[in-house]
């Protein structure tokens, strides 16, 4: 029993977030989305006040559209995979972040030259913004998760 009791302390210890935390990011995230009360979530990890898992919401059209990772703090910001930032505000970024982060558009628009020159059609302004807010994402999980 004792053993039961010290690794729900130590769990909680790790975590560094309380349960109103894990319940408020929940929301959050959730009441971006276009079903909010369908919003199922797993693998869920808490650290310094960030939540981080996968969750599955349903469409406009009713059906579920499978688990995406996500990360929430509270009601500072949200971020799903694929769906880049879907409320709140990016964090605060430092020299180093911003340079990464204008090397992923640098990135992609040699992507976008390289695909011109091999005869590929040019691609729109909203996927380059998507493969831009993908990479963003994979940074934040790795910071964060």
């Amino acid at each position: 029993m004792q053993k039961k009791y010290l690794s729900i302390f130590l769990a909680f210890l790790f975590c560094a977030c309380t349960p109103v935390e894990q319940k408020q990011a929940r929301e959050f995230v959730a009441s971006k989305l276009k079903d909010p009360q369908s919003t199922q979530f797993r693998n869920e990890v808490l650290k310094i006040g960030i939540l981080c898992g996968e969750l599955n919401s349903k469409n406009s059209y009713g059906a579920y559209v499978g688990f995406k990772r996500f990360i929430a703090s509270g009601k500072q910001f949200a971020f799903v995979d694929g769906m880049g930032l879907v409320a709140g505000k990016e964090p605060e970024l430092n020299a180093a972040e911003v340079t990464k982060f204008v090397g992923f558009e640098i990135e992609i628009f040699h992507i976008m030259v390289e695909d011109l020159k091999q005869g590929k059609d040019r691609i729109s302004e909203a996927e380059k913004q998507k493969l831009i807010e993908s990479k963003k994402f994979a940074y934040f999980w790795e910071k964060y998760c």
